[in-house]
């Protein structure tokens, strides 16, 4: 099979059995790749450290695009987020107050 990158391998997956897809392999993709964290709260304390240092840098990310806390607080589910939200709205929080001290 060939992909519409004629430099990146392809091959098909099965799905189900219903349909076949097209799954194409860029190693640049692999060396990058991180895990997608389903339950944060779950990992060791080193691993933790890093989840929130990764939301962190989000959160400046955020905070430089002009997001407060109640844009923030309604991008990431409003007052029924997740509790996975929570943690990631709770790293911005903690980046705003930083950035506009004297706030209560």
């Amino acid at each position: 099979m060939t992909s519409t990158d004629a430099a990146v391998s392809a091959h098909a997956v099965d799905a189900s059995d219903v349909k076949r897809f097209l799954r194409s392999n860029h190693e640049e993709d692999e060396e990058g790749e991180e895990e997608r964290v389903k339950k944060p709260w779950k990992l060791g304390e080193e691993a933790l450290n890093t989840w929130k240092a990764k939301w962190a840098a989000k959160a400046e990310g955020w905070l430089d695009e002009g997001h407060n806390l109640s844009s923030m607080r309604e991008a990431l589910g409003g007052y029924d987020m997740s509790r996975k939200n929570a943690m990631k709205y709770y790293q911005f929080v903690k980046k705003y107050n930083e950035r506009h001290p004297g706030r209560d």
